[in-house]
């Protein structure tokens, strides 16, 4: 597989599934037989809700937000629906195998097996030949939100409509980082898990959250303290690294801080930090990833159980700090620090100011 061929994230329901970052089927077009996942971790990551319209309201309040209309409802809710049986397979525990369908007793599987296994229809060809037209239209590689309706009653076969097209605006500049060059002594992080490419040079402020404060119980008001540090450096055209366990942006208040993009909006690197209790898998949301690889905004993750990541936390706990909430601290350093991102092998640092 190359970066060029692409990733397609696949959710039974509605979209939102997708959008939020929630367990989801994800697959390359070029190659849409090929897996990378043990018959024990497809169903451990297999979808376990989705999304639809909730017709049975008749009042709708507006003022619930986009949730006002949706029901979300565990995939088991859709067995007898023949129509979707295309999209899961079967756990044989007898023979350690997976079968297309759901024409036999056993845990289920949302795999979409015979859509991209057997072709029917031709999704993975379908989706190729589109992201191969966008992407030269737009002269840039493209994210694009589509949706399959597999109902053949008005057109004779199933219909895939492209909803909407995002161009991906990237640094085609290479910046390369040789980790046998890092020392732990003047870098204040090192990953191996990065998104981003280039180099960060103007950062002097730092919002994040302390391991030993974070609790999942509270990141709500977390994330209202971000926000309110967010909105005062945005009023100041003060661009800030921001740090803290779990996942930033999740819709599940307890896997990290729940803030939207606009809490966030003045960020120009973020760090996600796994706890040795507490690892997550970096965020998928497509909308929050939209905004982070268009404008190159460094998104980086350290694994406590990676030895190689790095983070040093008593740096940062002895930095002066200009503000202070429950849980979060706003710390500014006289001279920047130096962000260095390798795009090529998902590698960053982080340097401690010079000065």
């Amino acid at each position: 597989m190359k970066p060029e061929d692409g990733t397609a994230l696949l959710a039974i329901g509605l979209g939102k599934a997708v959008v939020d970052g929630e367990q989801v089927f994800r697959f390359c077009p070029r190659w849409p037989k090929a897996r990378n996942q043990s018959l024990p971790e497809m169903l451990d990551s297999s979808q376990r809700f989705f999304y639809a319209v909730d017709l049975r309201k008749n009042d709708i309040s507006l003022l619930e937000g986009e949730k006002a209309t949706l029901v979300r409802l565990e995939v088991g809710e859709t067995e007898g629906n023949e129509l979707l049986d295309a999209c899961f397979s079967t756990f044989d525990p007898t023979h350690q195998t997976k079968r297309p369908g759901r024409s036999f007793p056993g845990p289920r599987i949302v795999d979409f097996a015979a859509i991209l296994e057997y072709n029917r229809p031709p999704l993975a060809e379908a989706l190729r030949t589109v992201l191969s037209i966008m992407s030269h239209a737009f002269s840039t590689p493209v994210e694009m939100e589509f949706a399959l309706d597999l109902t053949e009653e008005e057109v004779g076969a199933p219909t895939l409509s492209l909803l909407q097209v995002k161009p991906l605006v990237h640094d085609t500049r290479e910046h390369r980082i040789d980790p046998d060059t890092i020392s732990p002594e003047g870098i204040l992080l090192y990953t191996t898990q990065a998104m981003g490419n280039g180099t960060i040079e103007d950062i002097h402020d730092i919002i994040y959250i302390s391991p030993e404060r974070f609790d999942r119980t509270k990141t709500e008001v977390m994330a209202a303290e971000i926000a309110a540090f967010n909105k005062a450096l945005k009023a100041q055209n003060r661009r800030y690294l921001l740090i803290g366990p779990g996942r930033w942006g999740s819709s599940d208040r307890f896997l990290g801080v729940p803030v939207d993009w606009n809490a966030i909006s003045h960020v120009r690197a973020i760090v996600e930090v796994g706890l040795p209790d507490f690892v997550i898998e970096p965020s998928l949301g497509s909308h929050f990833f939209h905004n982070i690889t268009s404008l190159n905004i460094g998104y980086f993750t350290v694994n406590p159980a990676d030895a190689a990541h790095f983070l040093d936390l008593r740096y940062l706990a002895a930095l002066p700090k200009e503000k202070s909430g429950s849980f979060a601290h706003l710390c500014r350093t006289d001279c920047p620090l130096l962000v260095r991102m390798d795009g090529i092998r998902g590698l960053a640092v982080i340097e401690k100011p010079k000065g």
